[in-house]
């Protein structure tokens, strides 16, 4: 699990106003925070507004703000994986969805309220067992992430890009193993108003990797007949992994 979720964190490439409320919540976050890491945070909002005079280079600021972040995840996490971390917190405690809300009045006018809210409770609890989880999660995804001949090479804290040929800041995104959609038809030609050969199949190259898909499974568009034409003419010739279920009872 733990692995599952990489964050790659970045300079705060964002509009000024914008850059200045982020750190301005990290400030408010961040409690107990050393005296390096609050004058780091002061350098950063400094360098995004354009009045930083000091020493701090950009690595020192990314450096910071990371830690920044960790510490803020730390004291997020165990707030919120407390025992009433959300059950007490009217912002943030789980009631019955509006969809259910026919049961629950039912069940209270029943005298069966207190059913109601064991349910509520179990939720909330269930909610603050997993957040005492995610600190751990998240510190480890505060990374930075090496890609070399299209694998990943290292996952580590200020990975030197003195020897890359390109540098993405992958702030606010999330950096995921290649996606597998699980049911599509990509048995693209030219027939009409069909699927096999025809123009209702998508060409796997043109929304896949767009979309964080390297795998895409095909639902059984060909069958033992035409696969020969399948495999030639869209899966040999797509940049993308495509798997395909026959149909065995047609074409």
């Amino acid at each position: 699990m733990k692995k599952i979720i990489l964050f790659s964190i970045g300079i705060f490439l964002l509009s000024t106003s914008k850059s200045q409320i982020n750190l301005n919540k990290i400030k408010k976050t961040v409690t107990g925070q050393d005296t390096v890491t609050s004058n780091v945070i002061n350098a950063a909002t400094q360098t995004i507004t354009g009045n930083n005079k000091g020493s701090l280079s950009n690595d020192d600021i990314i450096s910071g703000l990371k830690e920044a972040l960790t510490i803020g995840t730390q004291n997020s996490a165990k707030k919120l994986g407390a025992v009433d971390g959300f059950f007490k917190d009217a912002a943030l405690k789980i009631l019955m969805p509006p969809e259910a809300q026919k049961v629950t009045n039912t069940l209270k006018s029943m005298g069966m309220g207190s059913l109601v809210d064991k349910a509520i409770l179990s939720m909330n609890r269930a909610a603050e067992d997993a957040a005492s989880g995610v600190g751990e999660i998240f510190i480890n995804a505060i990374k930075d992430i090496a890609i070399k001949d299209g694998k990943i090479a290292e996952v580590n804290d200020n990975i030197s890009t003195s020897s890359s040929k390109k540098k993405i800041d992958a702030t606010g995104l999330y950096v995921v193993p290649g996606l597998i959609d699980i049911h599509t038809h990509v048995f693209v030609g030219n027939k009409a108003n069909t699927f096999a050969d025809g123009v209702n199949s998508v060409s796997p190259d043109d929304f896949s990797f767009k979309a964080g898909v390297t795998t895409v499974v095909d639902a059984g568009t060909s069958g033992w007949h035409n696969f020969p034409q399948f495999k030639s003419q869209v899966i040999d010739v797509s940049q993308t992994r495509i798997l395909a279920f026959l149909n065995i009872v047609a074409d």
